[in-house]
């Protein structure tokens, strides 16, 4: 019998061990992983000369712009950048221009998509101004919802839990899942206010205006909401040790909840701007070397349940 390729001479992760030997395909699947590969057949055969040969990633963090934000980048070029990292799957977050929030638009994203992509895609919609839209989405292929409690997208009041609860609930009926960009346009808001007088540099007011206080907040906000609904909940982007300490109390009490870790927040901290200037700008911002290590300790001991790009480019100008 023969294959349509056959990878030899690999170094295959698998089950937790390093095994050496080979993996064959067969009509974009594989098909078998075997150490002797002497016996088979493939059209084309490949030489891996004893590299790691790793399971294709997934990333469920990315925004890939297109529409409106080509300069920034469009499918192809971000799905090009995700294959050449070893990503095969990516989850496309719904603040595009125009943004992912009806029907709709989403069925235009998969349309143009379909023609770009070279790794598979799914597509996050924002939480939408009508309750009843929900289950269009769903129906429609949406991997889930993505609520900006800091800055909204669509009609919803975020700073009314009795109104969030009511979507929360609808969402969790059809058992998919809400993701939460964290942090409390409340605070936000207040912040400003009381640093608008104030000399600061625009990175200074960057810092003190999207505090940990803030993510904090609205990881207990969204966390006693889902101990009402039994909604699942994904935490984008966990920046600071006190967030992370409240979903390791919700995950003991066995709520309903995942959470996320981009790697600058693993790797750089605050300081780092005096090196980066503004390229080390991200949302939420880089913190502190203790809020580094506590991260690192939840992705050990499992509480970080994945690493997520949180890829989202821009030009130079910007």
């Amino acid at each position: 019998m023969s294959f349509d390729c056959c990878i030899k001479n690999a170094k295959i992760y698998l089950k937790s061990k390093i095994i050496e030997g080979g993996i064959v395909v067969d009509h974009g699947k594989i098909v078998k992983i075997t150490k002797d590969t002497s016996l088979i057949q493939a059209d084309h055969k490949i030489n891996a000369k004893k590299h790691l040969a790793l399971p294709g990633c997934i990333d469920v963090h990315a925004h890939l712009r297109d529409f409106k934000l080509s300069y920034k980048e469009d499918f192809y070029t971000g799905t090009c950048s995700a294959a050449k990292g070893g990503i095969t799957t990516v989850l496309d977050m719904p603040n595009s221009q125009p943004p992912t929030i009806n029907i709709n638009i989403l069925k235009e994203r998969k349309r143009v998509a379909k023609r770009k992509i070279v790794v598979n895609v799914g597509f996050y919609a924002a939480i939408p101004s009508s309750i009843d839209e929900i289950y269009l989405l769903v129906r429609e292929g949406v991997f889930g919802f993505k609520l900006y409690l800091h800055h909204p997208i669509t009609e919803i009041d975020v700073e009314n839990d009795e109104e969030l609860t009511k979507y929360f609930s609808e969402i969790a009926k059809w058992n998919t899942i809400v993701a939460v960009h964290p942090d409390d346009k409340t605070t936000i808001e207040k912040n400003l206010s009381l640093l608008k007088n104030e000399n600061l540099s625009s990175l200074d007011m960057f810092l003190k205006t999207y505090t940990p206080e803030g993510e904090k907040i609205a990881v207990e906000r969204c966390l006693k909401i889902i101990g009402k609904t039994g909604t699942r909940l994904h935490v984008c982007h966990v920046s600071t040790s006190d967030a992370l300490r409240a979903i390791q109390n919700a995950k003991e009490r066995n709520l309903n909840v995942t959470c996320e870790v981009t790697p600058h927040h693993l790797f750089l901290k605050t300081s780092d701007f005096e090196r980066w200037g503004s390229y080390a700008k991200t949302l939420p911002p880089l913190r502190t070397q203790q809020d580094i290590e506590i991260l690192w300790e939840g992705l050990r001991n499992g509480i970080v349940d994945i690493i997520a790009t949180d890829h989202a480019p821009h030009s130079a100008e910007e």
